[in-house]
């Protein structure tokens, strides 16, 4: 709270001191209960504004009951003897009626949000200087009686009187005018808070209904002791009206604090139960209806974002136009997240709704509805890696196949054979020992020979030069047998474990195979590396043909491609288009820990087919 607002309270409370003395020391029968009403009618609304300052959204409200209630304060002066005092509280007393429309009008922001309520304040603001206030400097005497005032007959004189005397025309004229325009517009105040009794919502009412209830009574009851002051001055219905009014003072500031803490129950009620429904809502349509039944509104409308039309639509699936998305009297509330838009809540510019309670709605709901879009993108996430598991499972039996198959088809025919000629070799010692030694001298080729079958196959298990020399020098060892210039490029490149490596060298040997077999006429071809602190990037660009990649399927190369890199948690992307080339692009994390299935398969084949490839090279 600011050291000005404290200031305010502070002199606010001294003028209810002041109130209590003042009143009470005017000598009349009833002085003290006059003080004591006097003293709630300052003391209420500076409290009640107190408690409003607590909350940002009703400070400014608050603000304004702690003015009002020191405005309120002077009209004890009323009580005074003194000719200044008492004509300095006879002023003030006029000037509660704006200050009182206000807050009665602009409960609980604060702030007058309809046009129609700022034209009244206006006129009652208007009425009360012109012909009111102004007054002062003419007439020899204020109304009698008044609610501020117990003195009838011998009531100090007017001290602000500039004139001689009082016209009289004024008492003839503007006497009557100006109570028939106070009548007309307190009457126009009760209408326009039963207009929006009604055009709240249904929430709203629960908030604003004791306010504007003792708002319309305070009004008419003003209403009544103008009319009855006018028709009948001396009768005493009227001076028990005054004080009737008086005591809807307080009563008002009573049913402002009782509306603010009423709020505030019904805000932390609301979203406790909306916390409990969007807790078991399972799909943004049932987040959507959740919504749209708390904020409680007919006229409000929940939609939804579509990301792949890049539409709203509404939670049972229709799409909406744009113009009837935010078409006339109608405002769009949108609910996102980094990620862009979610939902959106439409209302109806002309619903009187709790701006709070909307604004708490609204974050609940934007929550659960990451939380559900969360939850869809896992479960897609999952289903995609139980696919990709299926396709490495399946990946993994057919090289263990082939590598069966070639082993089988050449390095054990092979071994088969050499054992044979072997053995041939021994019998030949014993009869014929100079062709025997002619034939094991050919047993070196076929052992060579069998050492270079092997070789070429350690080399398409986990290539000798990735061990040993690491991505780049690999790639430039495979870019030296292709059919067209390759470039590799590796900025701030260091080792890494054997399963990232593996990764990404099979991914950029595909896609320089996909090169050589789909691109058509290049000219050169560019495999980029560039390390970071915390990820390792890689491109393979060409210049050729290209394609449209948008609507070209991912064959069985890419899709090996994309499992390899998401299972160390990276992510690939290609860029194409006809003519422009194309460009494969991936993005490991450094430190990621590989997925279970490519874990499993590295850390069985690459240790021994490390060692074999390494011995077979020396």
């Amino acid at each position: 709270m600011s050291s000005t607002l404290l200031a305010v309270a502070a002199a606010g409370m001294s003028a209810v001191v002041a109130a209590l003395v003042l009143t009470a020391a005017g000598g009349t029968d009833d002085a003290s209960g006059r003080a004591v009403v006097q003293a709630l009618v300052v003391a209420v609304p500076i409290a009640t504004g107190m408690y409003a300052l607590r909350n940002a959204r009703t400070k400014r409200f608050g603000t304004l009951l702690i003015v009002a209630g020191v405005v309120w304060s002077l009209t004890a002066l009323s009580e005074s003897s003194s000719s200044l005092g008492h004509s300095t509280g006879r002023v003030a007393g006029w000037l509660v009626f704006p200050a009182l429309v206000y807050l009665m009008l602009s409960f609980p922001q604060g702030r007058l949000l309809h046009l129609r309520d700022r034209a009244l304040f206006w006129g009652i603001a208007s009425v009360i200087v012109v012909l009111f206030v102004s007054s002062a400097l003419v007439v020899d005497a204020y109304p009698r009686p008044s609610p501020w005032s117990s003195c009838r007959e011998d009531c100090p004189p007017n001290a602000f009187q500039v004139l001689p005397s009082e016209p009289a025309f004024f008492g003839a004229v503007v006497a009557p005018v100006r109570d028939l325009l106070s009548v007309a517009m307190l009457l126009g105040v009760s209408a326009s808070l039963v207009v929006r009794l009604r055009e709240a919502s249904t929430l709203r009412q629960v908030t604003i209904a004791p306010v504007l209830a003792v708002s319309i009574v305070t009004t008419l009851t003003v209403v009544a002791f103008i009319v009855l002051r006018r028709a009948a001055p001396d009768a005493g219905l009227v001076e028990e009206v005054g004080f009737l009014w008086t005591l809807c003072l307080p009563a008002l500031a009573a049913a402002f604090s009782l509306g603010l803490i009423q709020r505030r129950l019904v805000v932390s009620n609301v979203l406790s139960a909306l916390t409990g429904v969007l807790g078991t809502a399972q799909s943004p349509a049932q987040i959507a209806a959740a919504l749209r039944h708390t904020i409680g509104d007919p006229s409000v409308e929940v939609l939804l974002w579509d990301r792949d039309h890049r539409r709203w639509h509404r939670d049972d699936g229709a799409l909406v136009p744009a113009a009837d998305v935010t078409g006339p009297g109608r405002t769009l509330r949108e609910l996102g997240d980094r990620d862009g838009r979610l939902a959106g809540v439409v209302f109806d510019v002309r619903a009187d709704v709790d701006d709070e309670l909307v604004a708490s709605v609204l974050a609940l709901g934007e929550a659960a509805l990451r939380e559900a879009r969360l939850k869809a993108d896992l479960e897609t996430s999952l289903i995609d890696l139980d696919d990709s598991r299926q396709r490495i499972a399946t990946a993994a039996d057919v090289e263990r196949r082939r590598i069966e198959r070639d082993l089988h088809d050449g390095a054990q025919q092979r071994l088969i054979a050499l054992r044979m000629r072997l053995a041939l070799a021994e019998d030949l010692l014993r009869d014929d020992p100079d062709g025997a030694l002619e034939a094991i001298q050919h047993l070196g080729d076929d052992v060579d020979a069998t050492i270079d079958e092997i070789r070429a196959l350690a080399h398409g298990i986990y290539p000798a030069l990735l061990a040993d020399r690491g991505l780049a020098d690999a790639l430039r060892g495979v870019a030296r047998r292709l059919p067209m210039r390759v470039d590799v490029r590796a900025t701030g490149l260091t080792r890494h474990s054997p399963q990232l490596e593996s990764a990404v060298y099979f991914s950029c040997v595909e896609a320089l195979q996909n090169v050589v077999k789909h691109a058509g006429d290049v000219t050169r071809t560019r495999v980029t590396f560039d390390q970071g602190r915390a990820r390792l990037a890689f491109d393979v660009a060409d210049d050729g043909d290209g394609f449209d990649a948008g609507t070209a399927g991912a064959g069985a190369g890419m899709r090996n491609m994309r499992d390899r890199v998401e299972s160390l948690g990276g992510t690939l992307s290609i860029r194409s288009a006809p003519g422009r080339g194309t460009t494969v692009s991936g993005l490991v994390p450094l430190g990621a820990r590989p997925s279970s299935v490519g874990q499993r398969m590295a850390a069985r084949i690459a240790p021994a087919v490390q060692d074999d490839a390494g011995q077979s090279e020396r």
